[in-house]
């Protein structure tokens, strides 16, 4: 029984001095060392993480730079550490060197060649994209652009990757109003290089397209009106495969939006010549296609209205088929537009015999002759058009009900929005028909009208009779009521 006795307490013993070694190895350990994570050290690349769409989807550091998810770290060196990783890459020569070993499967910063190989580990795989509906091809697309051919091919490693546009950690979904590809954001994503010279100079590429798309109809609409619809840089030029369109493309890439001005070109003898300017002819400066000053040549049904309005003010005796009142109404029309004759010229100029024209010369004038009849067909409807619709608002406002005018200027309105499309043809019989039409619509709105005025002022006139046997109808009743007064009242007695 004894010896049961001292086993037992011998075997206590042994387990309590095992254990207070364990707690001592513990808690030595402890002392020396801490488990950490990545953003222990790395606090303001998680704290951009953290509000990422790859963090919605479960993916941290490891995902792009390997390593592991816990690491001990000496605590004597945990503050080192974490002072050399906030340290800016180009600080001065007195930044805290540190090493500090993150595993086998560690692969650190990649190189600006790698960043794209690496996004597109995932964004190439359809299993990982496929809940997500996004595209697996972007990466492929990017080979194919200016900017990947040049990283590739060139080693060229100043040219855009994917951290450049879509940020290093922060990504953000394009919908997202602080997203750098928002398509609001997107100009001043691209002008980050497009506009600085020592990086255009080397590709021989200008540094005003961002300025140029600024001030253009697009970018004007994009970032004074707030036209979420209005194409952006990635719209023309694609977002990963960016390639300048050629003068042959040119016209394809502004059909996916102006596609009816599109069909109306391929109809017109311009398209039968490849390396015509296409779009770029007319709606830029200098027919040139890197020019990014796209300009609205077609003013708005509304606007018309305020320009025939502010003519009518300064010229109220004239008519518009006055010349005076025409030229009144280009001057002030906006947008502003050249007379078709300067558009023409670029190509069209007799005065130029040289080559061919030795031969076409007359060609060279006929097309003149057609752009400046164009040009006048044009505005001639424009003009109609805003004098029609301001007269109907203005009989509107009385007493008349226009109903219908309206409606039918409606369909002006309409047929006005085609007439600016279809000039695209060239095709002036076909252009003299429609204006016919017009005229012939805006002529029946103006005799409907007049004949509701007359109608009016017939009225008004009907009106006097009326008044005047109500009037002496009243009289006569004043009348019959003293005499009625003066024989049967009697006055009461004082």
């Amino acid at each position: 029984m004894s010896f049961k006795i001292v086993k037992y307490c011998m075997l206590y013993v042994s387990g309590l001095l095992t254990l207070i070694l364990c707690v001592g190895i513990t808690w030595g350990e402890m002392a020396d060392s801490q488990k950490v994570l990545c953003a222990d050290c790395h606090d303001k690349e998680d704290a951009e993480m953290a509000k990422s769409v790859h963090a919605a989807a479960g993916i941290d550091c490891r995902t792009c730079h390997g390593g592991e998810k816990i690491y001990s770290v000496e605590r004597t060196d945990l503050e080192s550490y974490r002072q050399a990783a906030s340290e800016p890459e180009n600080s001065s020569s007195n930044k805290i060197v540190t090493s500090f070993d993150h595993g086998e499967t560690f692969q650190g910063k990649p190189l600006r060649k790698e960043i794209p190989e690496r996004c597109g580990n995932c964004h190439s795989d359809v299993a990982k994209m496929n809940p997500y509906g996004l595209p697996t091809d972007q990466l492929a697309q990017y080979r194919l652009s200016g900017h990947g051919q040049s990283l590739f091919t060139k080693n060229n490693d100043r040219v855009a990757v994917c951290t450049d546009c879509h940020d290093t950690h922060a990504v953000l979904e394009s919908k997202d109003p602080d997203s750098s590809v928002c398509p609001k954001n997107i100009p001043a994503t691209c002008e980050r290089c497009h506009s600085d010279p020592s990086i255009m100079d080397a590709s021989n590429l200008s540094i005003r397209v961002v300025e140029e798309y600024i001030a253009s109809v697009h970018g004007q609409g994009l970032l004074e009106e707030g036209d979420m619809g209005m194409p952006t840089c990635s719209t023309c030029h694609g977002s990963h495969s960016a390639i300048p369109p050629g003068y042959r493309d040119v016209g394809h890439v502004c059909g996916r939006c102006h596609q009816q001005e599109e069909q109306y070109f391929m109809e017109s003898p311009h398209a039968k010549f490849p390396l015509f300017p296409r779009c770029v002819g007319c709606h830029t400066r200098s027919v040139d296609k890197r020019d990014h000053l796209i300009s609205k040549v077609v003013a708005s049904p509304e606007a018309n209205k305020k320009t025939y309005l502010a003519v009518r003010r300064t010229l109220p005796d004239t008519t518009i088929d006055d010349s005076t009142f025409q030229e009144e109404f280009v001057i002030r029309r906006e947008p502003p537009v050249q007379h078709y004759e300067r558009y023409c010229r670029h190509c069209h100029d007799p005065s130029k015999q040289v080559g061919h024209r030795t031969w076409f010369a007359e060609l060279d004038e006929k097309a003149m002759q057609e752009g400046k009849e164009l040009y006048q067909l044009v505005r001639y409807a424009e003009i109609g058009y805003a004098a029609v619709a301001t007269r109907v608002e203005e009989v509107g406002r009385g007493i008349i009900l226009v109903q219908d005018e309206a409606l039918m200027a409606e369909d002006l309105r309409t047929k006005l929005v085609g007439l600016g499309t279809m000039q695209h043809t060239l095709n002036l019989e076909n252009l003299k028909k429609e204006i016919d039409e017009f005229v012939a619509l805006a002529d029946q709105i103006d005799q409907s009208l007049d004949k509701k005025l007359r109608h009016l002022w017939w009225r008004h006139w009907a009106l006097i009779p009326i008044w005047a046997f109500l009037i002496i109808f009243t009289i006569a009743l004043w009348i019959k009521y003293k005499r009625l007064k003066t024989k049967w009242v009697t006055p009461l007695p004082e």
